[in-house]
């Protein structure tokens, strides 16, 4: 799915968040992102860790009405959050 996401530069590029470029920035985080078309620059977009990609994969292959569904969503969000805000202090 493309979405708008606006630049520093103040270009706004239509980003296939499907279809991000990973980068590893550490021994424990991946950082996807891509590149500006507007200034050429390679632009981070989202940060993960394997253990994140594993509760993303389950929960993307398990039922909405599955007892523990909305239980490991809100798990699993949360914690994305939290690795945004730590990956942007590391970058």
């Amino acid at each position: 799915m493309e979405l708008p996401v606006l630049c520093s530069c103040n270009h706004e590029n239509m980003v296939d968040w499907e279809n991000l470029e990973s980068r590893p920035l550490s021994k424990l985080y991946t950082v996807e992102g891509s590149i500006c078309q507007g200034c050429g620059k390679w632009k981070p977009l989202f940060y993960l860790t394997p253990q994140l990609e594993e509760n993303m994969r389950r929960l993307k292959n398990m039922q909405p009405s599955h007892p523990s569904f909305w239980y490991r969503f809100r798990k699993t969000a949360k914690r994305a959050e939290e690795l945004q805000r730590r990956g942007r202090s590391i970058s």
